[in-house]
């Protein structure tokens, strides 16, 4: 369902969640509500999507998301894997090339990059399949109120229309400059990492690229990244000096910067549609919840680019907000199942922020010791694979959890692998499998005292490659069997008889009525 924000009537709207903001993240999380039959209203200030690419990579976790959204198939045909990352000095010499497998062991591309427009248009498109999620756009969020009891919003449109909407919850996916953070009156932190890029955006029908991976300009004077996100589309960032603005590159200027790109194009011309000043930060809100109201995405936490986490982050958050509030909302859970939100996803979003910061001062810093880890460090690394692997893991550390008695596999992602189900011959991935709900992952017929009528999906030591994957991977845990939550996150391991401890049996009750 949608609304256009073109009529001038006041208009009010019951729902259990309010989204402010109808970016990726937004639309997303409306979409992975929506899958769990919770109301959604998205207020979105803009009528149809950004024209611009701002985010260009997802990994292959993230590609996970992408697929329980539905779109994976339609996502497949709009991005491309990128073949890796190649550090060049300033006259395009290469340092050191970090090749990426085609796909990782997920069976997904490792990093793909893609069109940010694209990508929202097919979430448009999909979120428009579900009845419960309302999507207003051209309606611009004016006030924010919540009680004990819920939370209104009033939201205006160009034409005059006024639409209050209440609900039980409220979430800003409002971006950098969020509205909703600072309605709450929420302040951020400085995480210590603040440049100025000049971010440029090219079309050109002819190769600029024979390789087809990320190119990072190792020049301290002006480091620079350039990569191919689409058939004709291609991006360029580069530092701008501290006395330089975007008002001093003019057209002239811009292309002779992009001239070793542009020498290779022959006699098919370079369109630049974007020269634009970013300041990429790193900073993360003080708190990500106040009473009914949450932030998401760069509302809560920004990243600097140089891993790529940006919008991945976002949608980490989006995902593991929808089934706490689903939960919440619909399966009886305590409200303070929503305090585990910011809990879990804080500490792994500034880790990311860290590696971002870590691996931009190596790739552009103009201090010794970086210049030396570039010069010598970088491409000795990529000549030993499980060095290179490392660098270019695009595995996220694992989630914080307070429960000790989880098992060691507790946070991290349940691997992405074919298997059978239900005495089936054909084999599907592992998230297709699990659906939307909790589930026990056994290897052997191990099962935990006290696990009653979870779902189990029974795999053998000696099954198909995929049932293989999961026993060995459990055996290095030194498990026999995971609960695995709505998101693919291990809530609990263990061996066989050993009984749930509290924490994950009172939170295996709240997802599962019927135990």
């Amino acid at each position: 369902m949608s609304d256009d924000g073109q009529n001038n009537d006041r208009q009010t709207i019951d729902t259990d969640v309010v989204i402010i903001g109808g970016g990726p993240v937004g639309v997303a999380l409306a979409i992975l509500l929506a899958q769990r039959d919770i109301r959604s209203v998205v207020l979105e200030h803009h009528d149809g999507v950004y024209p611009l690419p701002r985010a260009v990579h997802l990994d292959d976790e993230v590609y996970r998301i992408i697929h329980r959204l539905g779109i994976g198939a339609a996502f497949a045909a709009i991005s491309r894997s990128a073949t890796g990352l190649r550090l060049v000095d300033s006259r395009f010499r290469t340092i050191a090339t970090f090749d990426r497998a085609e796909v990782s062991a997920s069976g997904l591309p490792e990093a793909s990059l893609f069109d940010q427009p694209e990508l929202e248009e097919l979430l448009r498109t999909r979120v428009a399949d579900f009845p419960a999620a309302t999507t207003s756009w051209g309606w611009r969020a004016e006030a924010l109120d919540q009680t004990s009891e819920g939370v209104t919003v009033v939201a205006r449109s160009k034409a005059g229309g006024e639409l209050t909407v209440t609900g039980s919850y409220v979430v800003g996916c409002d971006g950098a400059n969020s509205w909703t953070r600072a309605q709450l009156g929420i302040a951020t932190t400085d995480l210590g990492f603040e440049q100025r890029w000049l971010v440029i955006d090219g079309r050109c029908h002819a190769s600029l690229d024979d390789w087809g991976g990320v190119y990072q300009i190792c020049n301290p004077a002006q480091p620079g990244t350039f990569m191919q996100i689409g058939p004709d589309r291609y991006r360029w960032e580069f530092r701008l000096d501290h006395d330089d603005t975007r008002a001093d590159w003019n057209d002239a200027r811009v292309r002779k910067l992009l001239e070793p790109w542009i020498s290779r194009a022959g006699t098919s011309p370079v369109e630049l549609f974007r020269v634009a000043e970013y300041t990429f930060k790193a900073e993360t809100a003080t708190t990500w919840r106040t009473g009914r109201a949450l932030l998401a995405g760069d509302a809560a936490h920004l990243t600097p680019p140089f891993v790529g986490q940006g919008l991945g982050s976002g949608l980490r958050d989006a995902e593991n907000l929808a089934w706490k509030l689903a939960a919440v909302l619909r399966g009886g859970a305590p409200g303070t199942l929503l305090d585990t939100y910011e809990a879990e996803r804080k500490p792994h979003a500034i880790a990311l922020i860290k590696k971002a910061k870590m691996i931009g001062t190596i790739m552009t810093g103009k201090a010794l010791p970086a210049r030396v880890v570039r010069g010598a460090a970088m491409p000795l690394a990529s000549r030993i694979r499980p060095v290179e692997q490392q660098i270019l893991s695009s595995v996220s550390p694992a989630l914080h959890s307070d429960n000790p008695g989880a098992g060691r596999l507790s946070g991290s992602l349940l691997p992405r692998v074919q298997i059978a189900v239900d005495g089936s011959p054909a084999v599907v991935p592992i998230d297709d499998a699990l659906a939307g709900g909790v589930a026990l992952v056994s290897v052997d017929g191990a099962v935990p005292a006290g696990a009653g009528d979870l779902r189990v999906i029974g795999v053998s030591s000696a099954g198909t490659p995929g049932e293989q994957t999961l026993a060995h991977w459990l055996r290095r845990g030194k498990a026999q069997w995971a609960i695995v939550r709505p998101d693919r996150t291990v809530l609990a391991t263990g061996k066989s008889g050993a009984r749930l401890d509290a924490v994950s049996l009172r939170l295996v009750r709240v997802l599962t009525p019927t135990l």
